[in-house]
């Protein structure tokens, strides 16, 4: 290990996560949040001890959060959902800042100690994985541009599909943009982009009241009929639907999709190869 000053070290940016089984990471959990009173930092012998608050708990910030949520709501919804589907993205610690001492010579180890208010219960076996470093929360979410789908006006419901040669393969977890395209008598597009609005969000009320063309999608979720997985459709209301009857329009969706179940098949050791956008520091075995 190469040494370096504890300014360099930036103990203010260590982060740990609880590991081990379900039951000793939360009983930890609480002893750390609940039963902590002081943290000393051990230096060749030498100890700093600092606060109890120093040490602060992870996921609940907003910056934190691991699924995508417009800034308008509630975060305490977006905690809910998420403490409920990945319990363990909260299982995180760091250490927010510090009078730590200013120490000009170069460390290559150090120890942190916490002290608790009472001794720990025999039961809770403190192992070598309680405490893990370099480890991050990760959520299989990403952007993904769905198969396109014909407008004709002559159906209530269209449907929506990542993709028809692998659909085993995604799961549509939301809808962001929708656009189209309407087809001229050449074959082009005509008009520009039309932009569909989400019902729910009534912009289409303020276009209408403003005298503009309202165009407004609904997205309808059903449970698959094979049980696995589920089933989207969408429904288009447009303000100009007599001027375009006849007319093709093409609609593409940008939306954001999970891998369905492949996520949960990785296994340790699977993921041992870079890709193009991972950083330069990150080494595979």
């Amino acid at each position: 290990q190469v040494p370096m000053t504890l300014e360099q070290l930036d103990l203010s940016k260590l982060r740990f996560y609880l590991g081990g089984d379900a039951w000793t990471s939360r009983e930890l959990y609480f002893w750390l949040s609940d039963r902590l009173a002081w943290i000393e930092l051990e230096i060749d012998g030498s100890r700093f001890r600092q606060p109890a608050s120093l040490l602060r708990t992870s996921g609940f910030a907003r910056e934190e959060a691991l699924l995508p949520y417009p800034g308008n709501i509630y975060s305490g919804y977006r905690i809910l959902q998420e403490y409920f589907c990945f319990p363990e993205s909260f299982l995180f610690f760091h250490l927010a800042g510090g009078d730590w001492p200013k120490q000009p010579m170069a460390v290559s180890s150090f120890k942190l100690h916490f002290c608790f208010e009472r001794p720990l219960p025999p039961s809770l076996k403190i192992r070598k994985d309680a405490f893990m470093l370099n480890c991050v929360p990760a959520i299989n979410l990403f952007r993904h541009d769905s198969e396109p789908v014909a407008l004709t006006g002559q159906q209530t419901e269209y449907p929506l599909r990542a993709s028809y040669s692998h659909p085993d393969s995604y799961e549509i977890f939301s809808v962001n943009n929708v656009e189209g395209w309407v087809e001229g008598p050449d074959g082009r597009a005509r008009g520009g982009t039309r932009v569909y609005q989400p019902f729910e969000s009534f912009q289409h009320q303020i276009e209408r009241a403003n005298g503009r063309l309202a165009l407004y999608y609904r997205l309808r979720v059903r449970e698959a009929v094979n049980g696995e997985g589920f089933e989207h459709s969408l429904s288009f209301v447009r303000g100009d639907e007599r001027e375009v009857v006849g007319k093709d329009e093409a609609v593409s969706v940008t939306m954001t999709c999970t891998n369905r179940e492949r996520a949960a098949q990785l296994k340790v050791g699977d993921i041992c190869v870079p890709t193009n956008a991972t950083p330069n520091v990150f080494t595979f075995r």
